[in-house]
């Protein structure tokens, strides 16, 4: 059975409306960034965009969609990858953290919601969440 990966009004000005909107972030990305998770990534936008144009970045992609999934896995092998990014499969909310220096997500959910899922998944934050737990002041 066909997934939709993008709308089909899109599918015309894919380059513009996905690729480019997802490039655009690029500058956005600090230099010194590890670890970016896209949260919800369905076809990979931004998420495999930004891992093509910053190849030494670890790249995570969040998606419930098992098949969507499984389309990233290809779609990230064929674009033959310096580091290919790592796929988790599962609900945002209930994922364990990720710990992302950068959190990217598009046309998810309001931006209150998305707020709280991207600030369990700030690396910032989990290791503030870390140490907490265990009595460590540093």
């Amino acid at each position: 059975k066909a997934i939709n990966l993008i709308g089909p009004a899109t599918v015309d000005d894919i380059w513009s409306r996905h690729i480019l909107d997802s490039a655009q972030l690029l500058p956005l990305v600090p230099a010194d960034t590890k670890r970016l998770a896209d949260l919800g990534t369905g076809a990979g936008f931004p998420g495999l965009v930004l891992a093509a144009l910053r190849p030494e970045l670890d790249v995570v992609l969040v998606e419930s969609d098992a098949r969507k999934a499984a389309f990233l896995g290809e779609a990230g092998r064929r674009m033959s990858l310096q580091k290919q990014p790592k796929i988790v499969i599962g609900r945002i909310e209930a994922v364990p953290p990720v710990g992302a220096d950068v959190v990217t997500a598009r046309a998810l959910a309001h931006l209150g919601t998305l707020l709280g899922w991207a600030e369990r998944h700030r690396a910032d934050l989990f290791a503030y969440s870390t140490r907490a737990k265990s009595g460590r002041s540093n």
